[in-house]
């Protein structure tokens, strides 16, 4: 818009602009804010300013809205002190606070607390893991500064980083439909968003540089022309939009057939594991009572072997019985001959001895 013009605009001359309409974008913000939550987590972060490391003291609710921001020179008492005024002359005060273990942020809320009532005394928390929300939101104001050429003077990245807070604290596509009078953002409204917009910046461009004698005539063109093209975008996305929910539909039906079959298939498995579990149990069964049997049987020929046994060495017993007691009467039987020899032998020797004395 500003080529159709004929100018030439420099970053510097935007920069300007920066400076000079923050401010006033910061006052009108603040004055439309919506109130915050009673429970804030703070934390500070870094951004390099000249070479050198400035500190950015930030606060949100447990919701992620910012509560306020303060750009300060250094990280200690004194500039944890000004952010909480700050903070507290523009929110009302919270119930609790969660900070890090930064001693400079606990001695700042331990002086306020001194000055407050004990009724209204603020809750401090040092938890880590509660301020993963502010420390995460730091990326967003992060995106922003990192492509920039660099800031150069204090006031410049006060003023810059204002802006910045702003674009994020704030929700431009609800404040612009509620400033248009847009309740919502369909197709049409959209296109009316984006006419009015364009009248408003042709309107403060008329301002600022003298148009040309065809100007309306290019506006007008201009803005036509990316009302057809907004259009045709949005033709083709409905029609993308439709073609893929058709097709969405249909492997969404495929998708569906395919796990009928898969329950299917996985009923039958599950009956025939059922078979199968149950011949193994019927199995397992039969060859317990078989191995029972088994074992009673040899058992039976045990105590039957055992019975043989035992009447067998009985008849052994018998047997080596009957054969000594013969053996004893055998050898008895020439002892007792002997005996009964030497007393004939001994009358024998008497009777010659008598019938000498007696004879002739």
């Amino acid at each position: 818009m500003i080529s159709i013009r004929g100018a030439k605009v420099d970053h510097a001359t935007l920069q300007r602009w920066v400076i000079r309409f923050v401010p006033l974008i910061d006052e009108s913000v603040r004055k439309r804010k919506k109130q915050v939550g009673s429970s804030w987590r703070m934390d500070e972060t870094y951004i390099k300013l000249n070479g050198k490391w400035v500190y950015l003291y930030r606060a949100l609710d447990s919701l992620g809205n910012t509560v306020d921001f303060l750009l300060c020179a250094r990280r200690d008492k004194s500039a944890a002190l000004a952010f909480f005024r700050k903070a507290f002359r523009e929110n009302d005060l919270p119930e609790k606070v969660v900070i890090d273990k930064s001693g400079s942020n606990t001695a700042a809320l331990d002086d306020l607390n001194r000055e407050i009532s004990e009724d209204r005394r603020i809750m401090v928390f040092q938890i880590k893991y509660l301020n993963n929300i502010v420390e995460q939101d730091h990326r967003f104001i992060k995106k922003r500064i990192r492509p920039m050429l660099g800031f150069k003077s204090f006031h410049s990245a006060k003023i810059t980083i204002t802006g910045i807070e702003n674009i994020h604290a704030t929700e431009p596509e609800k404040l612009a439909a509620k400033f248009l009078h847009i309740n919502s953002l369909s197709k049409e409204h959209a296109l009316q968003l984006l006419v009015q917009v364009i009248n408003v910046y042709s309107s403060r461009l008329e301002k600022e540089f003298q148009p040309e004698k065809d100007f309306y005539e290019k506006v007008a063109e201009v803005q036509m022309d990316f009302l057809r093209k907004m259009k045709d975008l949005g033709d083709e996305f409905c029609k993308n939009l439709k073609q893929y929910n058709e097709q969405f539909c249909e492997v969404y039906s495929e998708r569906n057939k395919i796990l009928g079959h898969f329950i299917q298939a996985y009923t039958q498995d599950s009956e025939s594991y059922k078979q199968a579990s149950e011949s193994c149990r019927q199995t397992a069964e039969s060859f317990k009572k078989h191995s029972e049997r088994q074992n009673e049987a040899s058992a039976k020929r045990g105590e039957e072997l055992k019975e043989l046994l035992k009447i067998v060495q009985e008849q052994l017993n018998k047997r080596s019985s009957s054969q000594q007691q013969p053996a004893d009467q055998a050898d008895a039987g020439p002892s007792r001959k002997l005996d009964e020899v030497q007393p004939e032998l001994h009358n024998q020797s008497q009777c010659p001895s008598s019938s000498n004395i007696s004879g002739p």
